[in-house]
């Protein structure tokens, strides 16, 4: 005979009570985070070396790039919880968590309805059914409590530069050189030169920035424990000398969004080395040559204290 259906009140309440307990399985986790900002620090070196011939030849062509950006940020935060609804995986999920806990629908659900919105007091109600979990009930719960379900409460903080405080230090000093020889009718001449571009920016904020290709973005998915940072583009004005003598020009780092980075809460680190670009023009080069460019990114994020 098949199980009869649980009726649609006692539903309605089951989804409630599973409401809460998911919130209280992390919702301290989030109230921690939503509305504390942080500093954001980062470094972003940018280098690529290529040669083209023989060095002691006499065709022979070399480019070096060298961009650096150093920064800190102060970031405000701002918090998103959301809910996914399937009536069939959250009963589904809830059964199984009441059968581990040990605990009837009745006393669950009686024991969230009692406690409303106190959080103290749901959270001393599930202490006292834990209490009564062995060792291996336990483990049990904590591994289902491990596997997104729909009706799990998902949480996002995004961490944004709003107007707080900023210091950017950049630098370029990119080289190149090259050696030929200029061939005509009846001679035959070495020739060679050299270039440089150099530059530097120190940026603060203030005024504040407000262009957001300007700043950078943290968003920090708690739900799926991963966290993804976007830096941004950064202009600096350099001098060349090349051919025709020295000139002024600019350099742009264009943004740099890194792939999605786990997150285990609190603060974090990290490095990462990405295939950035490549440049095929330098100062002095009579011919193109192609300089493969990397980024050497790292970075750290800590919350502000409560």
């Amino acid at each position: 005979m098949a199980p009869t259906a649980p009726a649609p009140t006692a539903r309605r309440s089951l989804r409630l009570a599973t409401m809460a307990v998911a919130l209280l399985a992390c919702g301290s986790a989030f109230a921690g985070h939503a509305d504390r900002g942080g500093t954001l620090n980062y470094t972003i070196v940018l280098h690529g070396h290529a040669e083209q011939g023989d060095p002691h030849g006499p065709h022979f062509r070399e480019g070096t790039v060298d961009q650096r950006i150093e920064a800190h940020w102060h970031l405000d935060a701002t918090g998103q919880v959301s809910v996914k609804t399937d009536a069939g995986r959250l009963m589904a999920h809830a059964n199984r968590m009441q059968a581990l806990m040990g605990a009837d629908r009745g006393e669950l659900v009686a024991a969230m309805q009692a406690c409303g919105d106190d959080e103290a007091c749901a959270t001393a109600a599930a202490m006292r059914m834990a209490d009564r979990m062995s060792p291996a009930q336990r483990a049990a719960l904590a591994e289902e409590g491990r596997h997104p379900v729909a009706g799990k409460v998902v949480e996002r903080t995004q961490w944004y530069y709003r107007d707080g405080e900023c210091t950017v230090n950049a630098t370029v000093a990119d080289t190149d050189a090259f050696k030929d020889v200029d061939i005509g009718e009846g001679y035959a001449t070495p020739v060679s030169g050299n270039g440089w571009r150099r530059g530097e920016r120190h940026l603060g904020c203030r005024p504040a920035l407000t262009d957001s290709r300007l700043v950078p973005r943290l968003d920090v998915d708690y739900d799926g424990h991963a966290y993804r940072l976007r830096l941004p583009m950064l202009s600096i004005p350099v001098t060349v000398k090349d051919s025709q003598g020295t000139h002024a020009s600019t350099v742009e780092i264009a943004p740099i969004a890194l792939d999605p980075q786990p997150f285990h809460g609190g603060g974090f680190s990290g490095r990462k080395v990405i295939a950035y670009r490549v440049l095929d023009r330098m100062p002095a080069h009579a011919m193109d040559l192609r300089i493969p460019v990397q980024a050497d990114v790292r970075w750290s994020f800590q919350p502000d204290a409560p």
